[in-house]
């Protein structure tokens, strides 16, 4: 009798335990899904029917230049369930032409240098496309990714919790993706296909140009260490020309170059080598006399140039005006080029994304600080012609020529008037006569 008890409360609970594990196996060239029960997750299907892979046009997203087959997936499932699998992405090293297959060999996972599987969910207003290797990785879950090679055929293996559910987005159940697809219909639609990323940037190296635009040029420098500080990786753009916000003792000036460089981080710093341009219309325009000045001496003396004209940095963050020339002085600078045609100034410099004083060192250059502690490197050059001093009024000399300065009163040039002469002889009468 209780051996019949028991097998009834076993029979009771079999009987109110839902069905979950649903096998199924739908496959296409490039995908594959293969359903299994996610263990003590509730609402999972009990049927699933009409899997199938058709082609689909779908977007790149950021950093993915290419697709390799892009397709949706769609099935029928129980109204408002969720069904779990293993999602495949599967491709051949011709797929991915750009591979480094060595490279790959060394770590399977170097993969994903190259690609990276994406899916799309339809939300009726443009649709989530997402690496989802990416969210993965960066919810801090790799391993549950799967990537194995047999001869030159790579499969991607993803275990993915798809819900008949809204809104439709992206979630985390457990250590697994979970896809909202977007209603409750009993039907998933779900888009994927393999990316082809972007190559990555080559970093930059010591005499490699990181900015080159008709007046400035930037040429990273071999400075690996300097006051403690890291050196980065900068990406530098041109901002065009900036408008002169006034110096004393300038005339005036003109932009030959503005920049802002933007990297990960702050507090850094990038060596360069400046190279800036000027013309000699634009040098006549800013001081004739001054340029006129450095066309006659440049034969002789090039660094005379600035004896009329200076370099100057501006800061905006802490809103200063630096002036390399007194700064570093003619030595800091290298001068090449015609007056006549355009003159290239060249000085080496190190920019500081931080506060502090900027100053001039023997051993590295100018060493400028940009105001701000910010992530970006920024700011603009400008040429400025010097105020000529006044030259003061020399007296003229007497010359030779005009001889002995003894003024001699003659009958027609007496400037009180013409005179015989009687008028002073009797004055001289009247004084010897008091005797």
């Amino acid at each position: 009798m209780r051996v019949k008890k028991i097998l009834l409360v076993l029979c009771i609970l079999l009987l109110a335990s839902p069905s979950w594990a649903v096998e199924a196996y739908f496959s296409h060239e490039h995908y594959s899904f293969e359903v299994s029960e996610l263990e003590g997750f509730p609402g999972q299907t009990e049927s699933i029917s009409n899997g199938e892979f058709s082609p689909a046009t779908l977007p790149l997203i950021e950093g993915i230049t290419g697709q390799i087959a892009p397709v949706k997936f769609e099935a029928n499932i129980d109204v408002g369930s969720s069904v779990f699998g293993i999602y495949e992405f599967r491709f051949s090293a011709e797929d991915v032409p750009d591979m480094n297959y060595s490279l790959v060999q060394d770590d399977i996972n170097n993969i994903f240098n190259y690609v990276r599987p994406i899916i799309h969910i339809d939300d009726g207003m443009g649709g989530i496309t997402v690496d989802i290797y990416g969210y993965i990785t960066l919810n801090g879950f790799p391993e549950v990714i799967e990537v194995t090679r047999s001869q030159d055929m790579f499969s991607i293996k993803i275990p993915i919790l798809f819900s008949d559910e809204a809104p439709a987005g992206l979630t985390f159940e457990r250590n697994y993706p979970r896809v909202l697809c977007g209603d409750t219909t009993g039907h998933i639609n779900i888009g994927t296909y393999i990316g082809i990323k972007a190559p990555p940037a080559p970093v930059p190296e010591p005499g490699d140009i990181v900015l080159n635009t008709q007046k400035i040029k930037l040429t990273l420098r071999d400075v690996n260490s300097f006051l403690d500080l890291e050196k980065v990786e900068v990406d530098f753009n041109d901002l065009g020309a900036f408008g002169w916000p006034g110096h004393d003792d300038v005339i005036n000036a003109i932009c030959v170059g503005s920049f802002e460089g933007t990297y990960s981080g702050a507090g850094q710093y990038s060596p360069l080598d400046v190279e800036i341009s000027v013309t000699g219309s634009e040098l006549s325009n800013l001081s004739s006399n001054g340029y006129n000045a450095v066309v006659n001496s440049w034969a002789k003396d090039k660094k005379s140039f600035f004896d009329h004209f200076h370099i100057y940095k501006q800061i905006s963050a802490i809103n200063i005006i630096e002036d390399l020339v007194t700064m570093g002085s003619k030595e800091a600078f290298t001068l090449s080029g015609d007056p006549v045609t355009e003159i290239t100034i060249s000085f080496p410099m190190i920019l500081i994304d931080d506060a502090g004083s900027s100053y001039y060192s023997d051993d590295v250059g100018f060493v400028i600080y940009d105001g701000e502690r910010d992530g970006k490197l920024v700011d603009p050059l400008f040429v400025g012609a010097l105020e000529e001093p006044e030259t003061p009024e020399t007296p003229e000399e007497p010359s030779e020529e005009d001889g002995d300065k003894t003024k001699h009163l003659l009958p027609g040039n007496n400037p009180a008037g013409s005179s015989t002469g009687h008028e002073d002889l009797d004055k001289w009468i009247t004084i010897f006569s008091l005797f």
